[in-house]
């Protein structure tokens, strides 16, 4: 996958969906707003002070329940 790949294909799914209808924990909830807002992986993990790592990974499993999410929509 190139780089920024994975969080642009991200946001693309999470577009128009409602969050509150996805079960995130505060931290998944808060890393995937910043996402949305227009920041990047490292930027994320530069304002919260982790590796760029912990941060693709919490947003790994958002992308898992975002995925599992539409699937029961029939997406």
């Amino acid at each position: 996958m190139k780089r920024g790949e994975f969080q642009n294909d991200l946001r693309r799914n999470l577009m128009g969906l409602d969050l509150s209808s996805i079960k995130l924990t505060d931290l998944e909830r808060r890393r995937t707003e910043m996402l949305m807002e227009g920041m990047d992986i490292k930027s994320i993990a530069k304002e919260e002070g982790v590796s760029g790592s912990s941060v693709r990974g919490t947003l790994c499993f958002v992308d898992v329940k975002v995925y599992l999410h539409l699937n029961t929509l029939g997406r």
